[in-house]
């Protein structure tokens, strides 16, 4: 049977960022023995909660300390494909490059979800791919997409998703094909 001794990293102090919400860790061990985790928070006290991604690290595993420059991935422009908030961070080490790369379930204006992606040389300070968004709804033919999750094999790079298609209100998990190198070799 599993068990939980408690949380591993807590919502924030109240009128922090991710004070009400926290979500969708994705961790990364480094080869110094500390695990990096990226995970989606919301605020309680925004006027338009919107979804951002934070930094958290620690030697152990169970013990994480939030980065004091967090979040440290946030929202675009209110008009743009992010413009609603950022979350569901999936992250790897990209060894060739020396690379984070995270792939995000980014919301806009009207409801609609599409997959960002940016890169990191340090996983604090990110720079968004200037194609954003790598992955549409209609790219895909869902009505709702979000979820990444990346597997980078020998340069080919294969993304699972969650989805939903026309007419259905179930959720499915998708594979997505064909992202193009563009988007591996991305800075």
């Amino acid at each position: 049977m599993l068990s939980t001794a408690g949380p591993v990293l807590p919502v924030g102090l109240a009128g922090t960022w991710d004070d009400a919400r926290i979500c969708c860790p994705s961790a990364v061990r480094r080869d110094d023995g500390q695990v990096v985790l990226w995970y989606a928070g919301q605020s309680k006290g925004e006027e338009r909660a919107t979804w951002s991604i934070g930094l958290a690290t620690s030697m152990d595993g169970l013990a994480f300390t939030k980065h004091a420059a967090n979040p440290v991935l946030g929202e675009g422009q209110l008009e743009e494909f992010d413009g609603r908030g950022v979350s569901e961070p999936e992250v790897a080490w990209d060894q060739r490059s020396q690379m984070y790369r995270m792939w995000y379930t980014a919301h806009a204006f009207l409801g609609d979800q599409s997959l960002g992606h940016a890169a990191s040389s340090d996983g604090v300070s990110w720079q968004k791919y200037p194609q954003n968004p790598v992955v549409t709804q209609d790219l895909v033919g869902l009505e709702l997409i979000g979820s990444p999750a990346v597997l980078a094999d020998e340069g080919e790079l294969r993304m699972s998703i969650h989805g939903r298609q026309p007419g259905s209100r179930k959720l499915s998990i998708d594979e997505v094909r064909n992202l193009g190198q563009e988007v591996v070799a991305a800075p």
